[in-house]
């Protein structure tokens, strides 16, 4: 798995909306952490901090250049092991003589963030 291709890329690295995505552990930890940068240490991080899911739903027209993009990002981080594909369907809309028709793709997939659990934050204990 690589997300070494991720960590420079602002697009990614601003968040979407729920804090900045940082790359620095995320080899080590199976995905990005996400949130404000925690100084904790090791034994900290294992207590306060647990993976996370953000589910989506779309449909993609793979004949519209931005949805084909889309649809291929998912995939990228999909391979290299950030995402999870939960549930794929393709389907062929054949249209008429003069158009060819189109393949339209029905995905529902999960981001893996890891995120300072805040009720831990502040006990310190596990709950």
């Amino acid at each position: 798995m690589s997300f070494l291709k991720y960590a420079d890329r602002p697009d990614i690295t601003r968040g979407n909306g729920r804090g900045p995505v940082s790359f620095a552990r995320a080899a080590e930890e199976g995905a990005p952490f996400r949130g404000e940068d925690a100084l904790l240490r090791p034994s900290e991080r294992d207590l306060l901090c647990e993976t996370v899911y953000d589910v989506h739903v779309a449909v993609f027209d793979l004949g519209k250049e931005e949805d084909a993009k889309r649809y291929q990002e998912i995939l990228d981080r999909t391979v290299n092991g950030w995402y999870r594909i939960l549930h794929v369907i393709r389907r062929w809309v054949a249209a008429g003589e003069s158009d060819p028709g189109r393949i339209l793709v029905y995905v529902e997939w999960a981001e893996a963030y890891r995120e300072v659990d805040k009720r831990r934050l502040s006990t310190g204990v596990d709950r």
